[in-house]
């Protein structure tokens, strides 16, 4: 079935920012046997089992209702918008005809479509959506898959306000006999009237027809609520990831390091690793039960292939070659993955099939893509940029002559990147230069973290920086050894190693030591992160958890680390040389709750003080297509109990 699925999902892929994730292996809560309910409108439906497939574990995503199954060479689609959820045009919110023509738009977009034709002589599936929607047939041809037949329809759930929208897609020659499947599928649709969808939405109750899965009203998003809030956005401005899901670098926009958690509760042990072609330097992206992962090519212009794994079992689901070394990590929005090469490309790859989207030409580049509000910004050598996130096309370009920028934060507006002796602040939405911070002997490669208006950023020449992140004002400095890592803020405190193999934790206000550790080896290739009250962190021999109240080491595992951990769902998942492992507990209690007193606790050292420094000088502004590879190259491990320890290729 697998070979059917990749070849449905290629077809579904031609339906822009629109794809399909990698089946989950579990149907989710809203999933019964052969039974789909839609958690917030209510409507039902039912299909054969021995003709479809659930085609995505179909959990709501940002306010989503989606269900996607597969038959043969065709997909079906279905997708709620609730009325809250006003990322999406006006078109998509709630007028079926508007509905519809924004469709067939999406679709004519892709570079890869052509010939997007009306085709009033094909057959439609004959169900019964009522007054209130709008359908029609299409034909166009997709590069790489030839003639593709499609049917599209949009019904109003809550009138003037919110749609369902309905796709049936097919390679032009299965069409015809594959239509009565989806016919009986759709005969199976139980749709809620006008009034009862526009009174569940009034109620502001999701979950209609789920019983025992209806959070409190008080919990349920405000219909009210503006286009930056339903983004689920922090204090700082970075949108929320779900909450088992670590979407980019650093676990959001803001780069604070923070993981959702939870963390094993004792020392764990290898669950599963995954052998890659090459060196792995990235931090791998967990969405939707898969882990996403970059390599490093022999040179910055061959190799460097992104992998889409299985976070319960690391069988690979698909490779993409991208042509060129990858030293910045994957981000996964809305079912893309956005990656960068020293080979000077940037690539937005379908999460479903592993199929390139968009390819553009930004230079080389090494800073992990941040993705906010529908635009991707990326950096490297000399520039910043600025991509729309559906096309590919540049929105604007930030040059900095003599500046490599190696990571990037996005906040409230703001993206953040520094390189060299410089630190900048720019405009989000018009690339001009806010303000600068220099010092002539510092290197601001490593990426900051933005928390309560502050960027922290560390210099690999020594010496961590807090700046106000409106003004660019040097709020306080302490020394350290050359810092190579990003920092994580969290809690009120900033956490951040040195080479001198020295893990700190400061007062993110003050600069004040709250404790340190000594680790035994340097802090170099991974940086710290915190999930549930424990920090993690790696020298070039050991991972570490740390108590990130009193520094207290929780445990420690021979994994010599080239990526920062990743720490979700009681697994942590990392990089280490060519492999890239997910570590799971051995059993106990998580991560977050009190463990007794590791034998062998980094002795505390002294305080550095933190310097008194002058203000920050004000400065003028700066006016292919991959194959879906299904080998098996995954080794998994699961009754393993002992750690693997690898050999840094650094």
């Amino acid at each position: 079935m697998r070979g059917a699925w990749v070849l449905a999902a290629v077809v579904a892929a031609s339906l822009v920012g629109v794809s399909l994730a990698a089946p989950s292996g579990a149907a989710s809560a809203q999933v019964e046997g052969n039974h789909y309910t839609s958690p917030h409108w209510g409507y039902t439906l039912e299909w054969d089992e021995d003709d479809w497939d659930v085609q995505e574990d179909p959990t709501p995503a940002d306010q989503i209702d989606l269900l996607a199954l597969h038959t043969g060479d065709s997909s079906l689609r279905l997708q709620g918008f609730p009325a809250h959820l006003h990322r999406f045009t006006d078109a998509q919110s709630g007028d079926p005809a508007a509905c519809l023509d924004e469709f067939i738009e999406m679709i004519a977009d892709d570079p890869a479509v052509r010939d997007v034709e009306p085709a009033p002589d094909r057959e439609a599936p004959q169900v019964e959506l009522g007054d209130a929607s709008a359908a029609a047939v299409y034909t166009y041809t997709r590069e790489g898959q030839g003639d593709v037949t499609g049917y599209f329809a949009c019904r109003a759930l809550e009138e003037g306000e919110t749609v369902l929208r309905i796709s049936f897609i097919s390679l032009a020659a299965s069409y015809d006999t594959e239509l009565p499947l989806a016919e009986a599928v759709l005969a199976t649709l139980a749709l809620p009237d006008l009034a009862d969808a526009t009174a569940a939405a009034d109620d502001e109750t999701p979950g209609a027809g789920v019983e025992d899965e209806t959070p409190e009203a008080e919990d349920t998003p405000d219909t009210d609520t503006t286009d930056e809030a339903t983004a689920a956005a922090t204090d700082d401005g970075a949108t929320e990831a779900a909450e088992d899901e670590v979407p980019m670098a650093r676990g959001n926009p803001a780069r604070t390091g923070e993981m959702p958690g939870p963390g094993p509760a004792s020392e764990p042990a290898v669950h599963w690793s995954f052998a890659a072609e090459e060196t792995v330097y990235t931090s791998p992206a967990v969405v939707a039960g898969i882990v996403y992962f970059g390599e490093a090519g022999s040179t910055p212009d061959t190799g460097g292939r992104l992998y889409a794994v299985d976070a319960a079992s690391g069988e690979e689901g698909w490779r993409f070659e991208a042509g060129g070394r990858q030293v910045s990590s994957p981000t996964v929005v809305d079912d893309v993955a956005y990656i960068g090469t020293e080979g000077g490309d940037v690539y937005a790859v379908d999460t479903a099939t592993g199929e390139e989207r968009w390819q553009v030409e930004a230079g080389a580049t090494t800073a992990s893509p941040a993705v906010v509000d529908g635009i991707v910004y990326v950096g490297g050598e000399t520039s910043l940029l600025a991509l729309d996130a559906r096309s590919g096309e540049e929105v604007w370009r930030f040059a900095a002559e003599d500046v490599w920028f190696h990571d990037l934060a996005v906040v409230d507006g703001v993206v953040y990147a520094g390189g060299d002796e410089f630190f900048f602040a720019v405009d989000a939405e018009t690339g001009k230069e806010r303000w600068r911070f220099q010092e002539a002997d510092a290197d601001f490669d490593p990426g900051p973290a933005v928390a309560d208006g502050i960027a922290y950023v560390g210099s690999e020449d020594g010496g961590l920086f807090a700046l106000d992140a409106e003004t660019g004002e040097e709020q306080w400095r302490v020394t350290t050894g050359d810092i190579e890592t990003a920092p994580a803020a969290a809690g009120g405190t900033v956490y951040v190693g040195d080479g001198d193999g020295l893990l700190y934790a400061l007062d993110a206000a003050t600069g004040e030591e709250v404790w340190r550790v000594e680790t035994a080896g340097e802090i170099a290739y991974a940086s710290p992160t915190v999930a549930d009250g424990v920090v993690y962190a790696a020298d070039d021999e050991v991972l570490y958890a740390f108590d990130a109240e009193t520094g207290e080491e929780r445990w420690r595992l021979d994994a010599n680390l080239t990526g920062d951990p990743v720490v979700v769902g009681g697994v942590i998942y990392a990089a280490a040389g060519d492999t890239v492992s997910a570590f799971a507990d051995t059993g106990g209690d998580r991560a977050s709750d009190e463990t007794p007193e590791a034998e062998e606790t980094p002795q505390a050292e002294e305080t550095p003080e933190a310097e008194e420094t002058p203000e920050a000088e004000e400065t003028p502004g700066a006016d292919e297509t991959p194959e879906a590879d299904a080998e098996e190259t995954a080794s998994a491990t699961d009754e393993s109990t002992e750690a693997a320890t690898y050999e840094s290729p650094r």
